[in-house]
C-alpha cells in the first residue's frame, strides 16, 4: 500500500471513528434522560430533539458495525486463503465477547444492544463473501419479515417464557427484543455493503449523502401525510366502507416512526439519517482537526469503554440520585460525562493502542482459553 492509498484509508477509518462518536454521544444523551427523567419538563424543541433521536443512535452504531466488518475482511472477503480464515475467526472471538458482555449487561440494564450486535456479527461473517446483489436481497427479506410485528402472531412471541427460558431469549434476539434481528440485522447489511465502497472521491460522497437525505426527508413526509389521513379517517367514522377504514389504520401503523417498535418508514429514516451522519464523518476528516472532531474520534475508537461505563455509571447513579423534573440538567450531565471520559481516554490511548475494553475484547479468545498450548515436539537423532 501507497502512502497515499494508506492515507485515504487512514481518512476513512477516521471519519468512521466519527460517526461512531456522534452515535455513543447521542446514545449517552437519550439514556441519561431515559434513566433519571422523572416527567421530562423543558424546552419543547429539546423534548422533540430527544424523541426524533430516540434509537436514532443505535441505527448509526449498527451501520456503522457492519462498515467495519467489512473494512476488516477487506477483499480477503470475496477469496479463498489463511488470511480470511484468520480474520473471520478474530471476528468470531470479538463476537462472543460481546455477546457475553451483552447478557451480563442485561442483568442491571434491560436495553443492551451488545448481545444483540454478536447476533449481527455472526450474520455478517457468514454473508461476507456473498455478492452485493445477495446482500440488497437478504436485507430486503429480513426488513420485510419485520412486518409480523402487525399480526397476531407477534403478539404471541412477545409473550415472556411462553416456551422456557431458551425459546424466551430466542424470540427476544429475533423478534421481541430492544433491537431484533428482524428487521436490525437488515441495518447492518446495509452498513456492509457501504463498507465495501470507496468514499475517498468527494462526489461519491455527496451522491451518497443526497441519497440519504431523500430516504430521509421523503419518508418523514410520507409518514406524517399517512398519519394525518388516519386521524381524518377516524374523525369521520361511517363514512368510508370498513374495509377502506382498515387499510388507512395500517397504514397509519406502518407508517408510525417509532424505532422502539421498528416500522418500515422508522427504519427507512433511520439509514437516511444515519446515512448523513456517516458521510459527514467521512467527509470531516479532511479539514483541519478541530477539539470537537477530536473527541468524536476518542469516544469513537474507544466506543465499547464508553458504552458500558456510561451504563455502570448511571446504575450506579440512580441507586443515590432519584432523578429530575427537568431535562437540561441530565443534558448538561451526560455531555460532562462525554467531556471527563475523553480527557481520561485522551491520557489512556496516548500509552495504549485501544480503550481498556477494547484491549480486552482483542486478546479475548476462547480457543486459547480451552485449549493449552502443545509442547514442541522434541527433535530425535
Amino acid at each position: 500500500m501507497n502512502k497515499e492509498s494508506a492515507s485515504r484509508s487512514g481518512n476513512r477509518i477516521t471519519g468512521y471513528d466519527i460517526a461512531r462518536g456522534t452515535a455513543v454521544l447521542i446514545m449517552l444523551m437519550i439514556n441519561f434522560n431515559g434513566t433519571l427523567s422523572l416527567g421530562g419538563a423543558g424546552p419543547e424543541w429539546l423534548l422533540e430533539l430527544m424523541d426524533f433521536l430516540n434509537r436514532r443512535a443505535a441505527v448509526i452504531l449498527v451501520m456503522v458495525s457492519g462498515i467495519g466488518l467489512s473494512l476488516f475482511l477487506g477483499p480477503s472477503a470475496l477469496e479463498k486463503g489463511d488470511l480470511r480464515t484468520t480474520r473471520r475467526r478474530t471476528l468470531m472471538d470479538r463476537a462472543a465477547f460481546l455477546f457475553i458482555c451483552g447478557y451480563l449487561l442485561t442483568l442491571i440494564w434491560s436495553g443492551d444492544i451488545l448481545h444483540f450486535y454478536a447476533v449481527f456479527i455472526f450474520t455478517g461473517i457468514f454473508l461476507s463473501s456473498r455478492s452485493r446483489r445477495f446482500l440488497i436481497l437478504t436485507a430486503m427479506i429480513i426488513w420485510l419479515a419485520g412486518f409480523i410485528q402487525f399480526f397476531e402472531i407477534f403478539d404471541l412471541l412477545r409473550t415472556e417464557n411462553q416456551a422456557g427460558f431458551f425459546a424466551a431469549q430466542v424470540t427476544d434476539i429475533f423478534f421481541s427484543g430492544y433491537y431484533p434481528f428482524f428487521p436490525w440485522a437488515a441495518i447492518f447489511i446495509l452498513g456492509m455493503l457501504l463498507g465495501r465502497q470507496d468514499f475517498s472521491d468527494k462526489r461519491k460522497r455527496q451522491k451518497m449523502a443526497a441519497a440519504g437525505a431523500v430516504l430521509f426527508v421523503s419518508s418523514e413526509l410520507a409518514s406524517r401525510g399517512l398519519e394525518n389521513l388516519s386521524l381524518a379517517v377516524s374523525g369521520a367514522a361511517g363514512q368510508y366502507p370498513g374495509w377502506a377504514g382498515k387499510i388507512i389504520f395500517l397504514l397509519g401503523d406502518l407508517s408510525s416512526m417509532d424505532l422502539s417498535q421498528p416500522t418500515p418508514f422508522s427504519v427507512i429514516s433511520g439509514v437516511g439519517f444515519a446515512v448523513l451522519v456517516i458521510m459527514a464523518g467521512l467527509s470531516l476528516p479532511l479539514r483541519p482537526r478541530t477539539g470537537i472532531t477530536s473527541a468524536l474520534v476518542i469516544s469513537g475508537r474507544s466506543s465499547l469503554t464508553l458504552y458500558i461505563g456510561h451504563i455502570l455509571f448511571l446504575v450506579a447513579l440512580v441507586q443515590v440520585f432519584k432523578g429530575t423534573q427537568n431535562l437540561i440538567p441530565l443534558i448538561s450531565g451526560s455531555v460532562l460525562f462525554f467531556i471527563i471520559y475523553v480527557r481520561i481516554m485522551s491520557a489512556w490511548l496516548k500509552t495504549h493502542g485501544n480503550g481498556p475494553l477494547e484491549t480486552l475484547m482483542r486478546s479475548f479468545s476462547p480457543g486459547r482459553i480451552i485449549s493449552k498450548p502443545r509442547r514442541p515436539a522434541v527433535n530425535q537423532a
